[in-house]
C-alpha cells in the first residue's frame, strides 16, 4: 500500500438510498436524475479496511449508507452499478490486505450483501458496468476481464489484452477502466517507461488500438479515466513532477488530440494513487473525483465553466458510479 495513505476517520451511518437529483433549465424544463453509488471506506485497525455501500448527493457531498461494513482490502478498488439487477458491485481482499484473492461483493437495494468467490488468483482491480453487454469489467493481470457469476462463485475471462501495461512499477500510470455506455467500447490507461497510453477495445470489430499518446516524462501519474456520454470526450486526471500539480485532462479518442483544462493544488500532494475514484455525473455536467489522505477531497470539475470546487468536508468515499 501506498505510504500516502494516511489516518482515516471512522464514519457510521445508516439510512435508505437516496439519489441526486438536478434539473437542466431549457425553453421546455426537463428532469434529469442521476443516482451516483459508492461506498464509505473505513479503518478502524492498521491491517483492516470496511466499505459501506450507499450513495452520494454529490451537491451536497452527502453519503447515504445502506449495507452494514464489508470488511476487506479495498486498495485500487473501484466499484460498479448495475442498473439490470439494481445492485451495486464491489470487489474486496484480504482484510490484512495483503491476500491475492478477491471476492467479489453484491448490495441490492435494501443493503443485502451477497458474496462470491473467485479463483485464489484473482485481483480484480476497477469493476465496471456496461450496458450495451449488461456485463461487468474488470482489469485483472493486464488485461480487461469480464465478469461472469453461476452460483456462489464468480470467473473472469480475458477479452482483451493492451498492448502495453496496465501499471508499471513506476508508478508513471494506475489502473483505470471506463466504458462507452453506448457502444460497449472499453478504455484503460497503459504506458511503458517512454510514454503514456489510452487504449481501447473496439466492441463491434474485437479488435484494440491506441488513442492518444501522453509523454510520462513529465508526470508521475495518470489516472481517474471517464467516458463522457454526453460529448463523446474523455476525461483524466494527469500528476505532473515538476510543479507538483493536478491537471484535468479532455481526450477526443476519435482524434487523440488532448486539452489541459485546468489545474489545480500546485501546493502539496493531495491525491492518492491507491485510493481514488471517479465518475461522470451528467445531470449536473461534473467530472466528480474523490480520494482518501489525510484529509479526504472530493473535487467537483464543472465542464461548462471549467470551474471547481474541492470538498475537504466529506467522508472517505470511493467507488464512485453514476447512472
Amino acid at each position: 500500500m501506498s505510504n500516502r495513505f494516511f489516518k482515516l476517520i471512522p464514519l457510521f451511518g445508516a439510512a435508505t438510498l437516496l439519489g441526486v437529483s438536478c434539473k437542466k433549465e431549457s425553453q421546455k424544463t426537463t428532469s434529469c436524475t442521476t443516482s451516483v453509488h459508492a461506498y464509505l471506506l473505513q479503518r478502524p485497525s492498521i491491517s483492516t479496511m470496511t466499505g459501506t455501500v450507499g450513495s452520494l448527493n454529490t451537491g451536497l457531498s452527502m453519503f447515504t449508507g445502506i449495507s452494514s461494513p464489508i470488511t476487506g482490502d479495498f486498495t485500487f478498488v473501484n466499484g460498479a452499478y448495475n442498473s439490470s439487477d439494481s445492485c451495486y458491485y464491489l470487489f474486496r481482499g484480504g482484510s490484512s490486505g495483503s491476500s491475492s484473492s478477491t471476492d467479489l461483493c453484491k448490495v441490492d437495494r435494501t443493503g443485502t450483501i451477497t458474496t462470491y468467490t473467485g479463483s485464489s488468483s484473482y485481483y480484480g482491480r476497477q469493476l465496471v458496468y456496461d450496458r450495451f453487454t449488461h456485463q461487468l469489467y474488470t482489469l485483472e493481470s493486464g488485461s480487461i476481464k469480464q465478469v461472469s457469476i453461476s452460483g456462489s462463485t464468480y470467473s473472469l475471462s480475458t477479452v482483451f489484452t493492451p498492448s502495453h501495461l496496465v501499471r508499471s512499477g513506476g508508478y508513471e500510470f494506475s489502473n483505470s477502466l471506463t466504458v462507452d455506455r453506448a457502444t460497449g467500447d472499453l478504455y484503460t490507461i497503459t504506458g511503458d517507461t517512454a510514454n503514456c497510453y489510452i487504449e481501447k477495445f473496439t466492441r463491434s470489430s474485437g479488435s484494440g488500438s491506441i488513442v492518444a499518446t501522453f509523454s510520462s516524462t513529465s508526470y508521475k501519474w495518470h489516472y481517474s479515466l471517464c467516458y463522457n456520454t454526453a460529448d463523446n470526450k474523455l476525461y483524466s486526471l494527469k500528476e505532473t513532477w515538476a510543479p507538483l500539480a493536478y491537471k484535468i485532462i479532455k481526450t477526443d479518442p476519435a482524434s487523440g488530440s488532448s486539452t489541459e483544462l485546468t489545474t489545480f493544488d500546485t501546493t502539496g500532494t493531495i491525491f492518492n494513487p491507491d485510493f481514488h475514484s471517479a465518475c461522470i455525473d451528467e445531470c449536473s455536467n461534473k467530472y466528480v473525483l474523490s480520494t482518501v489522505m489525510s484529509t479526504n477531497y472530493l473535487i467537483k470539475f464543472d465542464l461548462s465553466s471549467s470551474s471547481f470546487t474541492i470538498d475537504t468536508t466529506h467522508p472517505n468515499i470511493l467507488g464512485l458510479s453514476a447512472e
